[in-house]
């Protein structure tokens, strides 16, 4: 990289190896210069060997990230099943396309949307429409039962008939309450067991 004459860089964006883009908004000398990131509003004084190895740090990122260690964790973990191919479950997301948002490469930003919707400790975040991406218009914060339902891999036969191997397993969700009806042969069986178990209990049954 060429020598940086601050004066010729002020205004320019940069990027920090773990704290995103930044800006020269000042110069003191031909070595010190003050930047602004662009996420936070945090300004600070840097070195230009420090910008040319992307080692400036952010410290109002650093305590969004601590204080909201949970949710970070959750926007660090669908990054790395988009963008991550060594990530075990990388085929199927960023294996089939699934991307997301560009607004949400950034923390701040999908902290912000989290806010706005409902996030809690515990929750997790759902795709509406699981052949979609992580957009605000596709996510929302879901109950682990209500994600694991919504997961592609669960081949869903019908409201609650399920394919595992060669047999499907038979599951009612009740107000509440989970009703095993076990496994069967045939898809065919599986749905003659649920619907009599649907009318008894519309019946009063169980």
């Amino acid at each position: 990289m060429k020598t940086l004459n601050p004066k010729d860089y002020i205004g320019r964006l940069f990027r920090s190896n773990n704290y995103g883009s930044f800006k020269i908004v000042d110069f003191k000398n031909c070595n010190d210069v003050t930047v602004e990131f662009c996420d936070t509003g945090y300004i600070r004084c840097a070195t230009l060997n420090s910008i040319r190895r992307g080692a400036v740090s952010d410290k109002t990122y650093q305590k969004l990230r601590e204080d909201n260690s949970k949710l970070y964790r959750v926007w660090s973990s669908m990054k790395s099943r988009c963008d991550n191919k060594k990530s075990v479950v990388y085929k199927d997301y960023g294996g089939r396309g699934i991307i997301y948002n560009a607004q949400w490469s950034s923390f701040v930003n999908f902290l912000e949307w989290a806010k706005q919707a409902d996030y809690k400790v515990g929750l997790d975040l759902d795709r509406i429409d699981n052949n979609k991406g992580y957009s605000p218009d596709n996510c929302r914060f879901t109950t682990r039962r209500v994600n694991s339902r919504n997961r592609r891999n669960n081949s869903v036969l019908g409201s609650c008939i399920y394919k595992q191997s060669k047999n499907y397993l038979v599951r009612v969700y009740k107000n509440n309450k989970l009703y095993n009806l076990g496994t069967h042969e045939s898809v065919e069986l599986a749905e003659l067991v649920r619907n009599e178990f649907l009318s008894d209990k519309a019946l009063g049954g169980y």
